[in-house]
């Protein structure tokens, strides 16, 4: 079947749903206070150095692991 096009997004009062964002889903191993973005693929993440610098001290704390989503 195929795709149809509606002039207006969905919405009916019956319906709840939310909006899915791209992203990406990483492991954050902090290591002595430094972070490393891992997928769940085991590929690191050097797009993001910016983000790498920041969460350790963002954090606190010397070692941790985080696992989560974020959106771009």
């Amino acid at each position: 079947m195929p795709l149809a096009r509606l002039p207006a997004p969905f919405d009916h009062p019956s319906w709840i749903y939310e909006l899915k964002y791209d992203g990406f889903r990483a492991l954050a191993y902090i290591e002595d206070g430094r972070a490393r973005l891992v997928s769940r693929n085991e590929n690191v993440f050097r797009s993001f150095p910016e983000l790498n610098t920041a969460i350790g001290p963002a954090l606190g704390v010397r070692d941790a692991v985080l696992d989560g989503r974020s959106s771009i």
